[in-house]
């Protein structure tokens, strides 16, 4: 049994819409991305991903990934969209290249393009990330996952988070990750589940994305509104 140290939130602050507040590509007002200063090389894969613009970008993740009403199920890139995409970043994070789908593009500043992407998971392309195209180094500088939902042998893991900007225009994402445990997996005469959550607060105003917190009630209190817009 995988051991859950999250900070414990009662159930009446756990309200969470995991669904859109609107057309992402019409709830707000981030410019679409420029890809002008991008490579030829990098054209057809930007070419696969939608400009989206918002104010509050809810990512959620979803049970079936491949319905193709799903807002985050995407184009499938092909295997040479999906080097380019993971060649800087990938690692042993991103070692199949297929089931890679192209969601949304946008302007995180004046020098990077977001590029929202769904990608394989354990058992299926479940998981929403986020890849940060950098077009003056001509490379992705670097990638977060926003959103994903996981189960096996009793343990499942829910992420799901807010895309917004703060005060100083700076994009950040709010963050919820929740954990359950079905004790019945290990004894089948006890029927109760655990559930724990924890929330998180990151930022990208640097190279690479920074944790800024990770006091989950205080971000409770402080971001909550996001997901009721």
């Amino acid at each position: 049994m995988r051991k859950i140290t999250c900070l414990l939130i009662p159930a009446i602050l756990l309200g969470f819409s995991c669904h859109p507040t609107g057309d992402a590509a019409n709830t707000g007002n981030i410019a679409a991305a420029d890809s002008a200063a991008v490579t030829d090389a990098y054209q057809p894969l930007l070419s696969r991903y939608r400009d989206v613009s918002f104010d509050t970008l809810p990512v959620f993740p979803a049970d079936t990934p491949d319905d193709t009403t799903y807002q985050f199920h995407g184009h499938l890139l092909d295997s040479t969209a999906v080097q380019l995409l993971v060649k800087d970043v990938g690692g042993e994070t991103h070692t199949r290249h297929d089931g890679f789908f192209a969601c949304y593009k946008f302007s995180m500043d004046s020098g990077r393009i977001g590029l929202i992407t769904r990608v394989p998971s354990e058992y299926l392309s479940s998981s929403i990330q986020l890849f940060i195209l950098d077009p003056r180094q001509q490379k992705i500088t670097d990638h977060v996952e926003l959103a994903e939902d996981f189960g096996d042998a009793g343990d499942a893991m829910t992420k799901t988070a807010w895309l917004f900007r703060n005060r100083q225009l700076q994009l950040q994402t709010f963050q919820r990750i929740h954990f359950s445990h079905d004790n019945s997996v290990d004894n089948e005469n006890d029927t109760t589940v655990e559930q724990s959550d924890s929330y998180h607060l990151i930022g990208f105003s640097k190279p690479q994305n920074d944790t800024l917190s990770s006091d989950s009630l205080l971000l409770v209190k402080r971001f909550m509104h996001l997901a009721q817009q």
